[in-house]
């Protein structure tokens, strides 16, 4: 009655009751003809019932349930289930105690409108394959998803998040047709590095973000890069790493920070990085400028991306002096003072990241 799944335990939950129509007890033979009558009934009930996807009746000896349209099933294993073409609509339920799970729903369903929930009800998650390359991450709670002839499609239940912080031309597949929210920000910029009494380093700009709705069919390729972190140094420091995403028609692109200056006597502050693609831009933050003034050598801090991030200066009078890197993602790193003889060394700018919610 139900879809054939791998090799994980399968329950079915026991409905509300439709007939009431106890067995006979006994051994005599119209008790075994009556039974008899009972099971073949409930039998034909079934294939007529799953054949138009309305639902299934079971049996538990005593009386005739009707599940309300709704096969219900619940799986303990972990590993992979692999579940065939569904009949009708169905909650699955995950209670891996063991382990991480994959449900692969690839088989798709016997005809379109078939509605389909996925439930996670612990913490060890539950990856749900819907084609080659195709799949979402699933924490605690509950997707819902509907068959469309040819795809699944998200009509409501929790939201997912994948965080993507590297990768060069890399590419995701969207699992299921719906609206997907990207996030692409660019790296931050590394603080300048100055040596001496009469000036400080200034911190880098942090990355420039971009954000817009993608509606995606299922099995979309989305390709991204991730700007990298850069290294602070010794004088000016190092622009951030561009981060960039497509699929093939919209490009959202979060240019990576200036570098801080650390070459001057005064050293202004560096411009965060720009932004386009989306439908909405954000520009990140500039950085703090580096010098001297009455006696007083000042480090400019990093400049922060929308996630936050940029670092605080530092300045040394023995030594060499680092700058602190910046924080996650795309943070500036800050700019470095010595006012003695050893090097100073900018802060690096943190990697970017492209985030994708579904």
């Amino acid at each position: 009655m139900l879809p054939v799944f791998g090799t994980a335990a399968i329950l079915v939950a026991a409905p509300a009751p439709l007939l009431s129509t106890g067995y006979v007890a006994g051994n005599t033979l119209a008790a075994q003809h009556f039974n008899w009558y009972l099971y073949h009934l409930t039998k034909e009930l079934n294939n007529l019932l799953i054949s138009v996807g309305i639902g299934q009746l079971v049996t538990d000896d005593t009386q005739l349930t009707q599940a309300v349209g709704l096969n219900q099933v619940s799986i303990s294993a972990s590993g992979t289930t692999v579940a065939s073409a569904f009949k009708g609509d169905t909650w699955t339920k995950f209670n891996n105690s063991g382990g991480a799970s994959t449900y692969d729903i690839s088989a798709g369903a016997s005809r379109s409108g078939v509605r389909l929930t996925i439930e996670e009800t612990n913490s060890n998650g539950v990856t749900i394959k819907t084609g080659t390359g195709m799949t979402a991450a699933l924490g605690i709670g509950a997707v819902h998803l509907l068959w469309d002839g040819t795809q699944w499609c998200k009509v409501g239940g929790a939201n997912i998040v994948q965080v993507f912080t590297s990768g060069s031309g890399a590419t995701w597949k969207t699992p299921w047709a719906g609206s997907y929210k990207v996030t692409v920000t660019g790296g931050g910029g590394a603080g300048g590095g100055f040596n001496g009494l009469n000036g400080g380093g200034a911190g880098g700009g942090g990355g420039g973000t971009a954000i817009e709705i993608l509606y995606e069919l299922a099995g979309a390729t989305l390709t991204y890069t991730v700007g990298a972190l850069v290294a602070g140094g010794n004088g000016t420091g190092t622009t951030g790493n561009n981060s960039t995403l497509t699929d093939g028609v919209v490009t959202l692109t979060g240019n990576g920070g200036i570098g801080g200056g650390g070459s001057s006597a005064i050293n202004v502050g560096s411009a965060g990085g720009s932004a386009s693609g989306g439908s909405i831009q954000s520009k990140g933050d500039g950085s703090g400028a580096g010098f001297y003034i009455a006696s007083i050598q000042i480090s400019g801090n990093g400049g922060g991306s929308i996630w936050g991030g940029g670092a605080p200066g530092v300045v040394g009078t023995s030594g060499a002096v680092a700058g602190v890197a910046g924080g996650a993602y795309g943070g500036g790193g800050s700019g470095a003072t010595n006012t003695g003889a050893s090097s100073a060394t900018g802060g690096g700018g943190a990697a970017g990241v492209v985030v994708i919610e579904f």
